[in-house]
């Protein structure tokens, strides 16, 4: 599997989908779980840690209709067709890409090697060199700490997030 450059942890906001937000529910809560708990699109919040120190920086993206694919045929074929995409139930997502810090953390607690940093440093520089199940691990390591469901995004949810990016302030966590 290729490894990812940057680790982008989502929290789930539906029962749907894994149903451990029993509350909100993880995959996207059930319909409108954001507004059911109180948190409103644009919010920004943290989740804490049972190690005592706070999740990712959370920010409650609203649900919405865009166009995914290849809306100025400049992509090629892999992003064909278009389509209309509907994100029925809000979902809140890292404002900020996860830290070496923050997956440090995660690495010492379950006795894993921490990844090379090619030089750039550590502390608050977007972690790198983790693979794909690395990163559904920390996002499952997030849900045993917070109590909260985290997972990674879903292809459609990334999408409306890069689409939408000049407007969003977002990282890559969902919850």
């Amino acid at each position: 599997m290729v490894a990812t450059k940057i680790l982008t942890a989502l929290v789930g906001a539906n029962m749907l989908l894994v149903g451990q937000w029993e509350r909100f529910s993880l995959r996207r809560p059930s319909i409108g779980w954001a507004g059911e708990i109180g948190l409103k699109p644009g919010l920004v919040f943290r989740d804490r840690l049972k190690s005592g120190g706070d999740g990712p920086e959370l920010v409650v993206i609203p649900m919405g209709r865009f166009r995914m694919g290849d809306t100025q045929g400049k992509h090629g074929k892999d992003e064909l067709p278009v389509r209309e995409v509907d994100i029925k139930r809000p979902f809140a997502v890292s404002k900020y890409e996860i830290t070496f810090d923050q997956y440090d953390e995660f690495a010492k607690a379950t006795d894993r090697k921490l990844p090379d940093d090619e030089g750039f440093g550590r502390g608050r520089q977007p972690v790198i060199r983790v693979s794909w199940n690395d990163a559904v691990a920390y996002a499952e390591w997030l849900s045993g700490q917070t109590g909260k469901r985290y997972r990674l995004p879903t292809e459609a949810e990334w999408s409306m997030l890069r689409a939408a990016e000049p407007r969003l302030p977002f990282g890559g966590v969902t919850r």
